[in-house]
């Protein structure tokens, strides 16, 4: 629960800060996803340096190399997600209520696009490169991303899973204290 211990001690101190910001009446549990990915995965090779950055080996180095991958998919694993809202429950009781945010993996993050996962498949200096040689086979893979995008938000849509919990928003309020 240590993310959670952070997000309430983060809000104890903006709430110091006595500005006109907004702290919501629940705290919200990210569904477990059983979520694919593209069908590749990308390895962060880390700087042997302190505080070094990584760099990524990306898996599309070759053209050809786009056939592996795969559109992704939005399904929520529930036992698991039954599991972390219990146990934030044990942890926190009936202090706040304990929102599930079910919306798919790629559409919950307000930092989430399309060029972040392009970097990381491709590289951005590989990409930026692909925009003046190749063209047409960028766009195809910029377009097959979009494309699995749309079928995530297609699934949670159909699931219900963009909807809120029937608590959020409503004339709750979180008492203000000094």
């Amino acid at each position: 629960c240590r993310q959670f211990e952070d997000y309430f001690r983060y809000c104890l101190f903006w709430n110091s800060l006595e500005d006109d910001s907004i702290f919501e009446p629940w705290v919200t549990v990210r569904a477990a996803r059983k979520s694919t990915g593209w069908g590749v995965d990308w390895e962060k090779r880390f700087s042997t340096q302190p505080h070094g950055a990584f760099k990524v080996a990306y898996p599309i180095i070759e053209p050809d190399d786009i056939n592996k991958l795969k559109l992704p998919t939005h399904v929520i694993d529930e036992e698991q997600t039954r599991k972390d809202v219990e146990q934030l429950g044990e942890a926190i009781g009936d202090l706040i209520t304990i929102d599930v945010d079910r919306a798919p993996a790629f559409g919950s993050e307000a930092r989430y696009d399309i060029a972040t996962d392009l970097g990381y498949l491709r590289g951005i200096e590989n990409f930026m490169v692909d925009m003046i040689d190749r063209p047409g086979w960028l766009h195809g893979l910029v377009g097959f991303l979009a494309n699995g995008l749309a079928a995530t938000y297609d699934a949670g849509e159909t699931l219900g899973h963009w909807s809120r919990s029937p608590h959020a928003y409503s004339n709750q309020a979180m008492p203000y204290s000094k």
